[in-house]
């Protein structure tokens, strides 16, 4: 399940889609909560958000994060895109 957010940048409107990932069998967390926009300059996003309120038992959940309007090949993600255990990333 995905959390959307859309934040005015610069003179655009970008899309931000944070979702989560797991391995196995076992249950599948609810949505992200909170996906929030930190901070914001002419050439970074900060985002931050909560995990799931149900994590589906799992202690695996990793998150990644999508300028939905972006070419992703372009952005650079710190700490990275995908793969984060963190709730908070910086687009830049």
């Amino acid at each position: 399940m995905a959390t959307r957010l859309l934040p005015a940048f610069g003179s655009l409107l970008e899309v931000y889609t944070v979702d989560w990932t797991v391995h196995g069998d076992a249950g599948a967390p609810g949505v992200v909560r909170n996906l929030t926009v930190v901070s914001v300059s002419e050439t970074t996003v900060s985002l931050w958000w909560r995990a799931p309120a149900d994590s589906g038992g799992r202690s695996d959940v990793v998150y990644t994060v999508h300028c939905d309007s972006c070419d992703d090949k372009l952005v650079l993600y710190r700490p990275r895109q995908a793969h984060l255990n963190d709730t908070a990333c910086v687009r830049c």
